[in-house]
């Protein structure tokens, strides 16, 4: 299947939150239209029947933990 590049608009806000969750903007657009037009043709003909996901993504979608400040080691005496 041919790609090509296209230009969006978007809130940016909206598109700040997304790059602070590491979305890939055009990853999710791309299987939100698959899974929307599909829903609206009333088939699943437009989505690719494997059992991985359609790419491989070098990151995870999981969110980033926060690191916890260091406490001292020493015990402490009341």
């Amino acid at each position: 299947m041919t790609k090509i590049r296209t230009t969006i608009t978007i809130e940016k806000e909206l598109l700040n939150l997304a790059h602070h969750h590491k979305i890939r903007i055009s990853t999710f657009l791309h299987n939100s239209l698959r899974d929307y037009l599909s829903q609206i043709n009333g088939s699943r003909s437009l989505q690719k029947t494997s059992m991985g996901p359609l790419r491989f993504e070098l990151k995870s979608i999981a969110p980033e933990a926060t690191r916890i400040p260091s406490y001292p080691t020493s015990p402490i005496i009341f």
